[in-house]
């Protein structure tokens, strides 16, 4: 939740804040981004710490920072990748890297042979379960797309892909068609959080990407993940309201809207 916390609190500051076109205007936000990051990474969990990364900087671009200022945080996050690698990492997070490029991941492996054996229509839904063949640690939660893909095969896998697909092509259309920048800015934060997710999650399942522990939104087993998506989407929902011909936020008495979110000052902006 304090990642839905952190889009929030960026998306006032990106509105109330410094001209976001220079570089004072970049600084408050990226520390704000720095403190969750840092007690995330002392825990020590890496894979939700890179989530953030492309969240703030989605954020940024979108609010008017200028290209070049993101080109230099790349290239100084590119310098900083040794340090982060020898003296940010614990040796199993060094590991998870390390087998992934040798190739050598027994989860990755047993994951990748769980997702061919479904072929084009799958072993059925729930045989996967009943088969030992393939011993998946985490499967119903990290790789709960293995079993997507040996139940129901390349035709279910495509399915879910493209459901995925229409979330956040829909949530992206409704960022562009918001008439108030605030929720355009949650909305992309949100999108690109989730986004992000999606890809290293999917990544990890077919061996093209390292394990982080990151579940798949919406499909992977879990209360708070699939609590999270949900208010997500509760909010991308509550700002495509706000941009419906005709609508009217008072209609919805005792609701809280994104409006209601944002500073006093900040209200109307973009109107």
């Amino acid at each position: 939740f304090m990642k839905i916390a952190l889009v929030l609190v960026l998306a006032n500051v990106l509105m109330y804040g410094r001209d976001v076109e220079s570089w004072r205007g970049i600084l408050l936000p990226l520390g704000l981004t720095a403190i969750p990051a840092g007690l995330i990474v002392v825990q020590p969990d890496m894979g939700t710490t890179v989530l953030l990364i492309p969240t703030v900087f989605a954020m940024l671009s979108t609010a008017g920072a200028r290209k070049r200022h993101l080109a230099v945080l790349i290239g100084l996050m590119v310098v900083a990748a040794p340090l982060l690698w020898f003296k940010g990492m614990k040796d199993y997070q060094r590991g998870r890297i390390t087998s992934f490029l040798t190739g050598h991941c027994y989860q990755v492996e047993q994951s990748v042979k769980a997702c061919t054996a479904g072929g084009t229509s799958g072993r059925g839904l729930g045989e996967s379960a009943a088969n030992p063949l393939y011993s998946i640690p985490e499967r119903h939660t990290d790789f709960v797309y293995s079993i997507v893909a040996e139940d129901l095969g390349f035709f279910g896998c495509s399915f879910v892909l493209l459901v995925i697909a229409i979330y956040f092509a829909t949530s992206l259309k409704i960022a562009h068609q918001s008439r108030e920048p605030f929720g355009r800015l949650i909305v992309v934060g949100l999108t690109t959080m989730m986004a992000t997710q999606t890809f290293i999650n999917l990544g990890m399942t077919l061996g093209v990407a390292p394990v982080t522990g990151l579940t798949l939104p919406f499909v992977s087993y879990g209360g708070s993940s699939l609590l999270m998506c949900s208010i997500s989407a509760g909010l991308i929902l509550n700002v495509a309201a706000r941009w419906q011909p005709g609508f009217s936020s008072r209609d919805m008495a005792g609701s809280v809207e994104i409006r209601d979110l944002a500073p006093k000052s900040v209200v109307g902006v973009g109107q």
